[in-house]
């Protein structure tokens, strides 16, 4: 029987998969697990035009609009919790029209992707039915069946997804060890590439001892992983470590001043710091504040 082949990647090879104009869809939920490392060495390659599907956006979304990746986004949610009642650059892209936006709820969203992964032409749902999303969203059709009214969502394929999770093998066999989001349904919708980071790169003989937590494996296996620690950071790595609120709040400070005029320089001064000046994701660790703030983080979880 012929060896299999390894799928493990470095960062740079894996950002490169994204061309201009792609549908990109990002794994996790606000401060939850967004692929950060991999974001940032999507911004330094200059990617512009993307359409960007995430279940909910957080820094690393607001961070691909900021630094001028994105033209339009498909999400249901995008916030910064507490620090930020809507994500600052998000904010400031779309009251400059340099934004589209594609308005829907958390279940056309999860229609969009399931209609995708089945190559279906559109889903039915009651969702919306009597409000004035279809008036926002004319992607999403009010239409009649058997005298009931429904709406109609159609698919969004995606060209690469980024996902960051817990642990991979080297042959894309992935596991989360927290809360699984629309992790499964945006690996089902992607047409082209697979990517995902990982805090842990693992042996396969681990993936056969537990076959039933394995999230993503087979048809929707990663075609490509990165082994990564801290790939989420500033934001939760599930298991790992807490998001960082120090750093988020720098991260706002700086988004903010930019989007008020008060210091328009100040984003672009976050990214030259954290983005643009490491050279590598170790470096970008240092520049955070290096082992005792990873420590700091790690601690939080217990």
């Amino acid at each position: 029987m012929a060896e299999r082949s390894s799928r493990v990647i470095d960062l740079e090879t894996a950002a490169g998969l994204v061309r201009d104009g792609d549908t990109l869809g990002l794994s996790g939920f606000v401060l939850m697990h967004e692929p950060l490392a991999l974001i940032r060495a999507l911004i330094r390659r200059g990617v512009k035009d993307l359409t960007v599907v995430s279940l909910g956006g957080g820094v690393g979304l607001d961070m691909l609009v900021g630094a001028g990746c994105v033209r339009k986004v498909v999400t249901t949610y995008f916030a910064l919790q507490h620090y930020a009642p809507i994500a600052p650059m998000y904010r400031r892209a779309m009251a400059r029209k340099e934004l589209t936006f594609w308005e829907c709820d958390f279940q056309h969203w999860h229609c969009a992707m399931k209609a995708a992964g089945w190559n279906m032409p559109y889903l039915l749902t009651k969702q919306g039915v009597g409000t004035d999303l279809p008036l926002y969203n004319k992607d999403l059709k009010l239409v009649e069946v058997n005298g009931e009214q429904w709406i109609a969502v159609p698919p969004i394929p995606i060209d690469v997804a980024f996902l960051h999770a817990s642990q991979a093998d080297p042959y894309g066999n992935v596991i989360y060890n927290g809360s699984v989001l629309g992790e499964r349904i945006i690996a089902r919708a992607t047409r082209r590439a697979i990517v995902c980071s990982c805090e842990e790169l693992i042996p396969n003989k681990q993936i056969n001892k537990e076959p039933r937590v394995v999230t993503l494996a087979g048809l929707v296996a990663a075609d490509y992983v990165v082994h990564i620690p801290y790939g989420a950071h500033p934001e939760e790595g599930q298991g790992y470590y807490m998001h960082d609120s120090e750093h988020v709040k720098e991260y706002v400070a700086a988004a903010e001043a930019t989007r008020t005029g008060q210091d328009p320089g100040a984003f672009q001064r976050y990214l030259e710091r954290y983005v643009y000046g490491p050279a590598t994701h170790e470096a970008y660790l240092e520049a955070i504040g290096g082992p005792a703030k990873l420590l700091k983080l790690k601690q939080s979880m217990l």
